[in-house]
Parts: C-alpha cells; structure tokens; sequence
C-alpha cells in the first residue's frame, strides 16, 4: 500500500493548507510554555501566516525544519523501539482491511518511525474501528513502544507534525 501522495509538494501543499501559523526549528531553546505545574522548552519558535512556496522549498532543500501543529484531522502513529518495519508493517496491514490508504510515513531513521494518518476522508465510524483494532494489537505487541498524538494533554508545542522531506513508500526500509 502506497500513499495516495507521489510528489512532496503536493503533499506539503496538502498539509499546510489550513494552517494560520507554522513553527521552524531554532539552534537554541526558541519557547517556554507552562502546562499543567511543567515546563515545557521547546527548540520551535512560532510565526503567524501562511506557509509559502518558499518555506516549503526551504525545508525541502534542509535549510529549515518547518513543523505545523496537528489539527482535528489528522494524527499520527510514532514508534520507537527495535521492530520498526513489524510495527509500520502491521499498521499498513491493518489500514488495508479498513480501506484507508492515506497512511504517510513522515519520518523514519533508527531511532523511530512516524506514520500520518489524514483523516478528513473516512467516516468516524471507519476510523474509531480501526483505531480501536489497531490500539489492541499495537498494545499487545509493542507495549510500551509507541504513542499516538495529538496527545489531548500537552500544548500544542508538544503536538507539532514535523513535515516531511520525501515520500518515503513502506517497501523503502
């Protein structure tokens, strides 16, 4: 199963779409943000606009990290741990029985692996069957492994979709 997306533009194009701010990534510490009795810094610093032709080149080129927050339609599936292709492989796997095929590997190196899933384009009842399949079995194999965000308890700092560079297809790795 590939992603419905081939060109990174367009895919970037598609993500950043609805966003009224962005975030890029800074050499230091750019925001502190206090939530719930912590302290949050983050190395992200907030700018209010549109994302541009220009930023996206930028990012894509490595000049810049450029991050959106993650909004109501879209989330992902983060895996860290040493099984990363039996993890992306099972998710896939499990979006294929569900016909989602939208899933979007945004970030994949040794240490993790992060998978998008957009959302806007399923039935809520498609979606909360294959969530709820897909938490047992993940629960079940890679207990303490993997995470879903957004995470309803942190800021938005800490729910921040770093886009990706490529198209990075599931047979890749």
């Amino acid at each position: 199963m590939t992603s419905q997306f081939t060109n990174i533009k367009s895919l970037l194009s598609r993500l950043t779409a609805e966003s009224t701010h962005y975030y890029i990534e800074q050499k230091e510490i750019a925001s502190k943000e206090s939530f719930e009795g912590h302290t949050i810094y983050s190395r992200f610093k907030r700018f209010d606009g549109q994302v541009t032709e220009t930023l996206l080149e930028q990012h894509i080129k490595k000049d810049i990290n450029l991050a959106i927050p993650l909004d109501s339609n879209s989330i992902i599936f983060e895996y860290a741990g040493e099984h990363m292709v039996t993890f992306a492989s099972l998710l896939f796997h499990i979006a294929k029985e569900f016909s989602i095929d939208n899933l979007i590997i945004t970030d994949y190196s040794q240490e993790k692996i992060s998978i998008l899933l957009l959302l806007d384009e399923y039935n809520s009842n498609t979606f909360e069957e294959f969530l709820r399949k897909t938490k047992n079995l993940l629960e079940m194999k890679f207990p303490d492994e993997w995470q879903i965000f957004p995470k309803r308890n942190r800021p938005e700092i800490g729910n921040l979709l770093n886009l990706p560079r490529e198209i990075i297809e599931l047979d890749t790795f």
